[in-house]
């Protein structure tokens, strides 16, 4: 099955389905707009958000958060310099994972659009904390409460 831009549809569904209203989420088909948006939600201490973007050394991601990860356009791109500090204010090619299991070694994730297919990727964490990988951008938090915490 193809699923380009499944992933990103599904997501739009599930949170539309949850009753997330459409000035509550920057929906796009590029997930660099609120993977920068979660960021700056966090920086600025703004409440009453859906997402946070995390550190990935500093936060243990939970079920509903997604994992951000730059992503090369071509194999032959070089390795981009986006982090969490460092957002570029146009487009970066970019992908997010939602956490869907978690356990002290390990954080499963199902993502789309990865060679046209949906699948779960393990990530290896350390004390439930992801281990580092040149990659990932940050970790955006799901917000219960809307507080920045």
């Amino acid at each position: 099955m193809q699923c380009v831009g499944l992933v990103g549809s599904v997501r739009l569904l599930s949170l539309r389905e949850a009753g997330v209203k459409l000035d509550e989420f920057p929906f796009s088909a590029g997930h660099h707009t609120y993977i920068r948006w979660a960021i700056r939600n966090s920086k600025q201490n703004k409440p009453g958000k859906l997402y946070y973007g995390k550190r990935i050394a500093e936060y243990r991601p939970l079920p509903g958060d997604m994992i951000a990860q730059w992503r090369k356009e071509k194999p032959t791109d070089p390795n981009s310099d986006v982090s969490f500090d460092i957002q570029p204010d146009s487009f970066y090619a970019s992908h997010c994972d939602i956490v869907t299991r978690v356990s002290p070694d390990k954080v499963a994730a199902i993502g789309g659009n990865l060679s046209n297919r949906v699948k779960v990727s393990n990530f290896g964490a350390v004390n439930g904390i992801l281990k580092p990988r040149k990659e990932l951008i940050c970790i955006l938090r799901m917000s219960s409460d809307g507080v920045p915490h």
